[in-house]
């Protein structure tokens, strides 16, 4: 710093650079006041570089380092700039306006300088925190001379961290606490101590001063030890952590490389007892094909070790190869002169037991196609079993006699893998199965057409509904070419009803058998008290289990009973009738018909017509001849119901009518619209027949519900999806159009047209 105005300076030594040229006499240009003049401690120039230097040429003139000048008044130092706050006036807040240095100037050349600007200033910057930033200053100017960083560093914020902790940031696990150190001793004081860890040695050590103006030099070495320090602890923390981690891998490996050891001695043991059973069974198979009369009960024992020894190894080790392998050429022998028609079983019920040493997995095995190749026992299977069942099938077996064939194929199903149990139904046993269904003719075959197709069923599951489409085909057309003076009725013909819908099937009887038996039961038979042929009335009722309990009712309602009533008539009307052979024959119809067929409402209607005939006769006496006719025309069921209540009114106890609807009447599972119109027609005693004829817009079936078999009277309609479109006529203009009705609606005008 400059010195006071008016103190004499120190003489200061000249540098070497002045040193050099005092070999010249100096000459003084300056009075011998030039002594007082303070002198400046600025340098001009390198002093040492080549090129011009001012001190060296201004200490030759003379000048001794004090103001420049004749007086040593003028300005040394370059002028001083005073910064001003952005947007503020001259002198804004009490800022001074003249510089530190300028200050010195004054002073220098002997002004005077008012101490009010200073002090003004300082009692307004009282109280704002001047103190603080001079601080802060030279803890800025000391740490520049310590450091060489521009920017002023952050204050680290002090954090005590214990090795423990250290360990526990870098990620690795922390040891027991001072598990390797051993015996710790504090030596700090003058009494040395043990402690019991280094946290509880350290936890009274005292906090280094936060003032940052104390010792410069020493905070910034002690800095820098503690940054060194904490690096290497992070080091060896990292180092420590994969030290941990790798001796976890190691112990992992230690004790899955202790597995595999332990492992591969259980597998060595395995493969000890597998080596045994191999030789044996190489042993027994070299003796099977030298001795022709050794059969496979040679080999029963060792496949019942492997099953139970090495049922798990079997295809580890390929077990089931080796043993197919000794089997083949007994196996060879024997299917060779293997008949499978006469002996299904053959050799089926031993390679069963042997199931899981072999690895015969049958339909359980997967497809062909997932597979690269054949297992040996279906390999086997495919070179030698399969061309003795396929020239059986193709040669041997005659189709009208299944069950040889389903006896094999049903004891050899559970050892034959999927594919080849395809080939032989797909391939052999389908095929043939359909061209007998399908050339199969009632009056030339052999067997009926169910004894040929039924027992296959639990075998071929859905395979054979093609093959069932075409039986149904050809049970349509062996009803459609009956004729009454054919058999009663076709040879197991019932059997076949599960198989059809029940719509179909009350239809099919309704448009194919019902109008033959109609007018077979109308020609054929008479009512002969004399000679009665009751031939033509056992061939209609031989149908009763087939068709339907309505239509049955109301085939005897409108064809044997207009028939019966009309010679009941006749015969009572005679003179000097016998009345008690009158009732004896009475009483023999009524007990001749079967109790279901007794129970009908339409046969319970005929039997009643004629009682209250003969009742009316008695009572009429010698007058009878003028006993009116029986009314023929057939009772609907709300009649029959009516006159069976009326004759029963004074009895406790009312007969029940039976319904119309019997066991075979139970809906069938493939529900369409149709059928729910055709059960409705069949709760009202209605039948829906066929007209073999199409709607000429739609191309549907046209139908017709009516009450008689005949089927003249009724509604005619036609079902799209599930709207009923229902025929009316105009008899005048003599048009008909259709339109769309409701069931409830059908009915009623199937009731209302007679």
């Amino acid at each position: 710093m400059p010195a006071s105005f008016g103190a004499v300076p120190t003489p200061v030594e000249p540098s070497d650079a002045f040193a050099k040229k005092e070999k010249k006499p100096k000459r003084s240009f300056l009075p011998s006041a030039a002594s007082s003049v303070p002198k400046t401690s600025i340098k001009f120039g390198g002093g040492l570089g080549g090129g011009f230097n001012p001190a060296a040429y201004l200490a030759s003139m003379g000048w001794t380092g004090g103001g420049l000048g004749e007086n040593g008044e003028g300005m040394l130092n370059p002028i001083e700039v005073q910064l001003r706050p952005e947007k503020a006036g001259i002198a804004f807040g009490g800022r001074k306006e003249r510089t530190k240095q300028a200050k010195e100037e004054a002073k220098r050349r002997g002004e005077e300088v008012s101490s009010d600007e200073d002090e003004r200033a300082a009692r307004r910057n009282k109280g704002r925190g001047d103190k603080k930033k001079e601080k802060k200053e030279q803890a800025v100017e000391l740490r520049q001379a310590w450091t060489t960083r521009e920017k002023k560093p952050r204050k680290p914020k002090i954090q005590h961290r214990t090795y423990e902790q250290i360990i526990e940031e870098a990620g690795g696990e922390v040891p027991s606490t001072d598990a390797g150190v051993g015996q710790i001793i504090d030596a700090r004081s003058k009494e040395m101590k043990e402690v019991a860890s280094l946290a509880s040695a350290l936890a009274h050590h005292a906090v280094p001063t936060s003032d940052s103006t104390r010792l410069p030099e020493l905070r910034h070495n002690l800095r820098l030890i503690a940054d060194n320090s904490k690096q290497t602890l992070d080091a060896l923390a990292k180092e420590g952590a994969g030290i941990f981690e790798r001796r976890r891998w190691l112990q992992r490996e230690y004790d899955e490389s202790r597995r595999r050891r332990e492992k591969e001695a259980v597998d060595l043991a395995q493969l000890k007892v597998v080596l045994s059973l191999v030789r044996e069974l190489e042993a027994v198979g070299k003796s099977a094909l030298s001795n022709t009369a050794m059969g496979l009960e040679a080999f029963e024992p060792l496949a019942v070790r492997i099953q139970q020894e090495s049922d798990a190894d079997i295809e580890k080790f390929g077990l089931d190869e080796a043993l197919v392998g000794a089997l083949t050429p007994p196996m060879k022998r024997l299917l060779a002169d293997w008949d499978p028609l006469q002996d299904a079983d053959g050799i089926s019920a031993t390679l069963h037991r042997w199931r899981r040493a072999l690895r015969a997995l049958g339909g359980a095995s997967a497809p062909a196609e997932s597979r690269a190749i054949m297992l040996p026992f279906e390999a086997l299977l495919w070179h030698l079993w399969m061309p003795r069942i396929r020239s059986a099938l193709n040669n041997d077996w005659k189709v009208h006699h299944p069950r040889a064939a389903v006896a094999v194929l049903t004891a050899w199903r559970p050892l034959l893998p999927r594919y080849i149990w395809d080939n032989v139904l797909d391939q052999i046993l389908l095929p043939k199965v359909w061209k007998a269904v399908h050339d199969w003719e009632p009056r030339t075959a052999r067997a009926p057409l169910h004894y040929i197709l039924f027992p296959w069923l639990p075998l071929l599951g859905e395979r054979i509904d093609e093959t069932m489409s075409e039986a149904r085909r050809r049970i349509r057309a062996l009803l459609k070419s009956w004729r009454p003076k054919d058999e009663a009725v076709p040879q197991h013909l019932e059997r076949w009803k599960e198989f059809f819908p029940k719509s179909e099937w009350d239809s099919m009887f309704l448009t194919q058998i019902v109008p033959k038996l109609a007018s077979y039961l109308g020609s054929r038979f008479s009512v002969n008290p004399r000679a009665q042929d009751m031939a033509p009335l056992e061939k209609i009722l031989a149908w009763r289990e087939l068709l339907r309990r309505s239509v049955l009712s109301r085939l005897l309602e409108g064809e044997f009973f207009p028939k019966w009533l009309t010679t009941l008539h006749a015969w009572l009307v005679q003179p000097g009738v016998d009345l008690g052979e009158v009732a004896k024959w009475y009483s023999f119809w009524k007990g001749w018909f079967p109790s279901e067929v007794a129970a009908l409402p339409g046969v319970e209607a005929g039997f009643r017509k004629g009682i209250a005939l003969i009742n009316q006769a008695v009572e009429m006496g010698e007058d009878r001849r003028g006993l009116s006719k029986p009314d023929l025309t057939p009772l609907s069921r709300s009649s029959v119901r009516d006159a069976v209540s009326a004759s029963h009114r004074s009895s406790s106890k009312t007969p029940a009518i039976p319904s119309s609807s019997g066991a075979g009447d139970a809906e069938d599972d493939s529900v369409s619209f149709r059928s729910i119109v055709e059960d409705r027609a069949a709760e009202l005693d209605l039948l829906v027949l066929s007209l073999n004829r199409s709607h000429a817009q739609t191309g549907l079936p046209l139908l017709r519900v009516s009450e008689s078999l005949d089927g003249k009277s009724g509604a005619t309609f036609y079902v799209q999806e599930d709207i009923v479109w229902v025929e009316e006529k105009d008899k005048e203009k003599g048009t008909s159009e259709w339109i769309p009705v409701g069931v409830e609606e059908l009915m009623k005008r199937a009731r209302m047209k007679r």
